[in-house]
């Protein structure tokens, strides 16, 4: 055998040897990439503000920002006990990497609505209140709370 023939076998061997190397390294270099839609729980104390009191019995949604407002006050609402709280599920999406990282999006386009009798109408987009993202991998970010204060 020639030394041609021999430096095409080296070669070919070492391009070889790369390929196999480089198809076992990437996939544990790249963690698989998820999209989950999951729940999240949101508990809501909701308070009068010149008193301080918890309000019993308001009304709270979650609706689109572009659906009308007419149209989810004639909905029942999760309703607020003796103490003004309130606890509920709603789904986000999540994205990110397997075991690695990974995050809960909280969106603009949600609005959390708070209706009282003899309160006005309260309302804020969702990451205004919650933040725009949450830890997919932290299970105490599965749970959003916030504190209402409603006006006359």
């Amino acid at each position: 055998m020639g030394a041609k023939a021999k430096r095409v076998i080296f070669y070919s061997a070492g391009a070889l040897a790369i390929v196999l190397l480089i198809a076992i390294l990437i996939p544990n270099f790249v963690g698989s990439r998820f999209v989950f839609h999951e729940f999240l729980t949101i508990k809501v104390q909701v308070t009068d503000g010149a008193s301080g009191a918890p309000v019993k019995g308001a009304e709270i949604w979650i609706r689109g920002k572009d659906v009308d407002i007419a149209k989810v006050l004639g909905l029942q609402g999760q309703i607020t006990d003796t103490n003004g709280l309130c606890e509920f599920l709603h789904g986000f999406m999540a994205t990110g990497t397997l075991g690695r990282s990974g995050k809960f999006h909280i969106g603009d386009r949600e609005l959390l609505v708070v209706k009282a009798t003899g309160f006005k109408l309260w309302q804020e987009p969702l990451d205004a209140v919650f933040g725009k993202s949450r830890d997919y991998y932290n299970k105490d970010a599965r749970v959003l709370s916030c504190g209402v204060v409603l006006e006359k």
